[in-house]
């Protein structure tokens, strides 16, 4: 049986985020468009209704399919709870991006009816009527309403008190669905979120501090004057893409070190140009993705993926996943100080220190 620990992550203190119905309709666009193209659900019309399931019907799923977990706990009648459930919870872009890349649970907090939890064990409704004894096992002694509860793939619980709007559920979906929360904390990312896709839901262009070059152009500068390099794979219908254009990718620290040691190489998973990368890679129409994208990345397509290569083209190190200016940077340095020659990536990383 898998081990569901109860979260230890009470992120109840960080700070709501506030938006405006045109920021909302900004990101609606750019995470459906991520969750419609870039899984296996892609030929599916969006949803409209939550396919709930039961506790042990996701036990089940996660030893052969495993995926993240929401569970959304409330009080029946209680104003928060309702709000959240004919607000948040009924748009199309939420149905969709829970059915495609979520488990989704609803345990009403004075369920009558036995309950039998992810850790095996049945919590019943007590003689004095109020909660059923999963939801203090779950939320703790003063459990707040609505609440919800997510478990990333490896069954790691985070708990976020009280109610979201669908704004914010979006960027707490992206978070676990694209496996920030193995990277990045989340009020870190909810900041950086909050750049990309601000309140004032004004779309703006992010700051080119890192010297981009083509694939073409670095191909001429190694004949002369050769250096490591780093691609950075993006799409521009993805959230997180999105966000480390406008967080990461502006930092200066990290500016100076990829300016100073690699070429720097953005590009489209999508895009159409034929690109050399030791061979051609023709884009052939039909095709969902470059060639190139497919073979750099092993044939497992997501976004953002970042890599660093030698000047002969051997590859350091592939990352898939967001990485905040921090993360970045080590990454940066593992590959530009040689140290991929002599130490482990995680060995560098604990010792590691920012000057």
């Amino acid at each position: 049986m898998l081990n569901f620990v109860v979260p230890k992550i009470d992120s109840t203190k960080i700070k709501r985020m506030n938006f405006t119905r045109h920021t909302f309709a900004l990101l609606t666009t750019v995470v459906l468009s991520s969750v419609l193209s870039f899984n296996s659900y892609a030929q599916q019309p969006s949803d409209t209704v939550i396919r709930w399931k039961t506790p042990s019907e996701v036990q089940e799923l996660m030893k052969t399919k495993p995926r993240p977990i929401m569970a959304f706990i409330y009080y029946p009648g209680e104003d928060s709870s309702n709000q959240m459930i004919t607000n948040t919870l009924a748009g199309r872009e939420i149905c969709t991006f829970l059915n495609s890349r979520f488990y989704a649970i609803r345990i009403k907090a004075n369920d009558k009816s036995d309950l039998v939890w992810m850790d095996g064990k049945t919590y019943s409704l007590p003689a004095d009527g109020k909660l059923n004894d999963l939801v203090p096992h779950l939320l703790g002694p003063q459990p707040v309403f609505p609440s919800l509860l997510f478990y990333n793939t490896s069954t790691a619980g985070f708990l976020f008190k009280g109610y979201r709007d669908r704004y914010e559920l979006l960027c707490l979906l992206t978070y676990f669905s694209e496996e920030i929360d193995k990277t990045t904390p989340y009020d870190l990312w909810a900041k950086a979120f909050l750049k990309a896709f601000p309140p004032s839901g004004k779309a703006t262009t992010p700051k080119t501090v890192i010297n981009w070059k083509t694939l073409a152009e670095v191909n001429e500068l190694q004949k002369t004057a050769p250096r490591p390099i780093f691609i950075a794979w993006y799409s521009h219908f993805d959230a997180s893409s999105k966000v480390m254009m406008f967080n990461t990718f502006e930092d200066e620290r990290n500016a100076t070190y990829l300016n100073d040691n690699f070429y720097s190489i953005k590009m489209d998973v999508q895009n159409h140009d034929s690109l050399f990368w030791k061979k051609p890679y023709i884009y052939q129409t039909g095709d969902k993705f470059h060639p190139l994208a497919v073979e750099q990345m092993d044939g497992k397509l997501k976004v953002p993926t970042l890599l660093f290569y030698t000047p002969e083209g051997e590859r350091i190190s592939i990352l898939q996943s967001y990485l905040g200016p921090m993360n970045l940077y080590a990454l940066a340095n593992y590959a530009g100080s040689g140290a991929f020659r002599t130490q482990k990536l995680q060995e560098f990383i604990r010792t590691f220190k920012v000057e």
